[in-house]
């Protein structure tokens, strides 16, 4: 069985069009693979980076107000009066009050603080607290 000089190159002529465009597919797939990788890798990192900054920022406006709060020579004198053995409720009405309107949000206070708690190092092992 012969076969035509004629099929022959159209064959020849198609497998290496074929041959072609395969080999540039693929390099042209590969090529864009890496680029999504790389843009997506880029994009996950600069999400987390932002992230980050964000919790930071909120971590350092959380201890901001809570040393701020803490520093008050209301609760101070409190905590002072407390020490020199003034254990009734009066004692810490005022500073009670203070604490009221420096964490409401209607007085320009700290109104997304809903607890802080302040440790005086003289109270020992947490237990002798006021008022309890």
């Amino acid at each position: 069985m012969r076969i035509g000089i004629r099929v022959q190159l159209s064959l020849l002529v198609t497998l290496t069009a074929l041959i072609a465009v395969g080999v540039l597919a693929i390099v042209t797939w590969i090529i864009n693979h890496r680029i999504v990788v790389d843009l997506r890798t880029s994009r996950l990192s600069l999400t987390t980076d932002l992230k980050a900054a964000q919790l930071t920022q909120s971590l350092v406006i959380l201890h901001n107000s809570v040393w701020s709060i803490s520093t008050r020579l209301v609760l101070q004198n409190a905590l002072r009066r407390w020490h020199a053995g003034n254990d009734t409720a009066e004692n810490w009405q005022r500073a009670y009050e203070d604490l009221e309107i420096v964490t409401g949000s209607h007085g320009g206070g700290f109104g997304g603080l809903l607890q802080a708690v302040i440790y005086d190092p003289r109270l020992g092992n947490g237990n002798d607290y006021p008022g309890g």
